[in-house]
């Protein structure tokens, strides 16, 4: 009888699929390990993203053999399924492997001692290392103490409660030496209304940012996938998935950055002729090369969010991270280039990098804001195992503040049978403050972060930002007014802003060991999975305040607007004020009640919208003026409904959902089109 292998790349499912891609990483795995076997039909393996699948497979059957990936996401929910697995079957092998481990023998000694099930801990890059230790398992009558002995490549364990390092295995040079886990057919079964594919094309960073797992020396060389086999499985997707998922997530690291990278964008096209997918791509887009990203964008049709991720343009800061930036002059020429595209551009920054103060903060969001980037995302820092910025040398140097807190979404209460349910919770370690940066700094730059995501991001309110533009007010200082006029904001903004402040200080806990103990107590799982705690807070706050109360967010906006231009240019205001009072019913009907696609509203106005919307409003109203008046509606095509209805499908509709789609679609592309009546 075949030795069954149980390999699973497990997400939360409580509250949302919190990690919502195709398991093609161990499917690959599963497709190495079987081109390398000596006799692969030793083995019946079987693949499992689902932890309710994993758990009712596990009931009907107990594996001899269970993997689990390990990511920050996934790593307590597959531990605590691991050891139910090996209540039922004490000799189970149990293999993990991934990202979310140590570089540090201290920290590795550590992890396995707090992990005692655990056997073999597959180090780094994971097919040959996985390959080699099936094998030697089945050469040693899957002895585990053997084994052992024998010191399989690339996995760490203990023996006789010391850890033993199996000597390193090389990387693999040749991606397509790793069978598709698409066109073998092994990812068949997770092509559902939920899960999104997701295709490495090519592996490895050539930099060394000190944040990031793939910023060590290992990872440096970048090794492909040939754009045939890619095309192929594009092909293959796309004549499976199901007509909800319209995305795709490219697992590179610099995409669009290297030669080889057009032909693939070219590949992505012709699919996208031929089955009008992907109508939208996910990936982090390369760090320089800026016009060979700039074609990859165009050629994949405006897909592509394209990225001028800085996080930090403090010179300081960069050498501190180990960082190389493109300038803020080429940060600049690209969103200007994007923007002449159609495409979709963002920025991100992290708070607080060593040596970053609340200045030098604000001064690189000002940067980035001020070259009309659609998104600018704002983040915490994760001390990430297996980084440098993790180390302990590190966080001695920068006086670094750590605290925990639950990964959003990641964590539920999953039943096991007649046992007690399996009850998990995700937590990360986050750093809050520095030598450079207090905790009330870090505080208060996350409240100007949501003052950024709500005001800023999406376009909502670009018609006002393009108009102060036209007379060199720029968007961060509109944006800095409207945070320093906190106190004047109506009431149900207010308590908004109050109630971000509260849970971004309280979700912070000084020790890991408390808030595991605190997650696990009665009813309390069940706070997180209704979105009581552990929501992601910008993008909940985000969806709050799209949902409750757009109607005061855009009147604030228009009326700091206003303060700005009585301030600075009163006969700018005097002049325009009847167009500021109808630019900003325009932009509210835009925008209210947003995912009702039903909803049609219409309005007498006495400028040409239509016109000034199609120049993206470029220009002066002074032309567009219609003193007669004109009756306009407001609408979602039919296009815009398949993109909300779909998105609201995978996602759903609750306040965790919709802050889900705040993250995956270009939010700007279902505002309501409008259209005069009886023109």
């Amino acid at each position: 009888m075949a030795v069954s292998v149980y390999v699973s790349d497990l997400t939360h499912t409580s509250q949302t699929i919190a990690s919502n891609t195709m398991p093609s990483a161990v499917g690959g795995l599963v497709t190495y390990a079987k081109s390398r076997l000596k006799d692969p039909t030793i083995f019946e393996f079987t693949l499992f993203k689902y932890p309710e699948k994993l758990i009712a497979a596990v009931l009907d059957k107990t594996p001899d053999i269970a993997c689990f990936s390990n990511y920050a996401w996934n790593l307590d929910l597959s531990y605590n399924v691991a050891a139910r697995i090996k209540k039922r079957n004490p000799g189970l092998i149990l293999i993990v492997g991934g990202p979310n481990y140590s570089t540090d023998a201290q920290e590795q000694q550590r992890f396995l001692e707090e992990h005692p099930l655990i056997d073999f801990c597959v180090f780094k890059e994971g097919e040959v290392a996985f390959a080699g230790l099936l094998q030697c398992l089945a050469d040693n009558n899957f002895d585990v103490n053997t084994v052992k002995l024998v010191r399989p490549g690339g996995c760490h364990y203990l023996l006789d409660g010391k850890l033993v390092v199996g000597p390193p295995v090389e990387r693999i040079k040749n991606l397509n030496d790793v069978p598709s886990p698409y066109l073998s057919g092994e990812l068949d079964d997770f092509f559902d209304d939920k899960l999104v594919p997701i295709i490495q094309t090519s592996r490895g960073c050539p930099f060394s940012c000190t944040f990031c797992t793939e910023g060590l020396m290992y990872y440096n060389k970048i090794s492909r996938r040939s754009t045939s086999l890619v095309y192929d499985e594009f092909c293959y997707i796309a004549q499976r998935k199901h007509p909800n998922i319209v995305d795709l997530h490219i697992a590179d690291s610099n995409f669009g950055m290297y030669r080889e990278d057009e032909d693939v964008a070219e590949a992505i096209a012709k699919v996208q002729k031929q089955y009008g997918w992907p109508e939208y791509l996910h990936t982090s887009t390369g760090k320089n090369q800026e016009e060979r990203v700039l074609r990859v964008a165009k050629t994949v049709n405006k897909a592509l969010r394209l990225a001028g991720s800085v996080q930090s343009l403090t010179n300081s800061v960069l050498a501190n991270i180990k960082r190389k930036n493109i300038s803020a002059d080429q940060l600049m020429n690209l969103a200007i280039k994007a923007r002449e595209l159609g495409s979709n551009t963002y920025s991100e920054i992290i708070l607080p990098l060593p040596g970053e103060s609340r200045e030098t903060h604000f001064k690189t969001i000002e940067t980035v804001v001020n070259a009309k980037f659609n998104w600018v995302r704002l983040y915490t820092l994760m001390l990430l195992a297996g980084t440098e910025m993790s180390s302990r040398a590190t966080r001695s140097q920068y006086a670094m503040t750590a605290r925990y807190r639950v990964l959003p979404r990641c964590f539920g209460t999953y039943q096991f049978g007649s046992e007690a349910p399996v009850i998990s919770a995700e937590i990360e370690e986050v750093c809050v403050a520095t030598k450079d940066m207090s905790f009330e700094d870090y505080l208060e730059c996350r409240l100007f972060h949501l003052t950024v995501e709500i005001f800023y991001n999406d376009s909502v309110a670009s018609e006002l930002v393009e108009f102060l533009n036209l007379f060199n007010i720029s968007a961060f200082d509109w944006l800095l007014h409207i945070h320093n006029q906190r106190h004047l904001f109506p009431e149900a903004l207010k308590q908004l802003y109050r109630q971000f402040y509260e849970e971004t200080r309280d979700e912070l806990w000084p020790s890991r060991e408390d808030l595991e103990s605190f997650v696990k107590r009665e009813g309390v799982i069940e706070k997180y999975v209704s979105g009581e705690c552990g929501k992601n807070l910008i993008f909940g706050y985000k969806a709050l305040a799209l949902r409750n109360v757009i109607k005061e967010v855009i009147g604030v906006a228009y009326n700091c607007s206003k303060a700005l231009l009585k301030n600075r240019l009163p006969e700018v205001l005097a002049k325009y004020s009847s167009y500021l009072r109808e630019l900003r019913q325009y932009s509210e009907l835009k925008k209210l009640d947003l995912f009702n696609t039903a909803s049609v509203f219409t309005a007498a106005f006495h400028y040409d919208f239509v016109a000034l919307e199609r120049l993206d409003f470029k220009s002066l109203p002074d032309g567009f003026d219609k003193p007669e008046g004109v009756e306009v509606s407001f609408f979602h095509t039919d296009e815009q409904k398949k993109i909300i209805e779909g998105a609201l499908g995978v996602y759903g509709g609750d306040v965790v959902g919709i802050s889900r789609i705040l993250s995956k679609i270009h939010v700007s592309k279902i505002y309501r089109t409008l259209a005069e009546q009886n023109p």
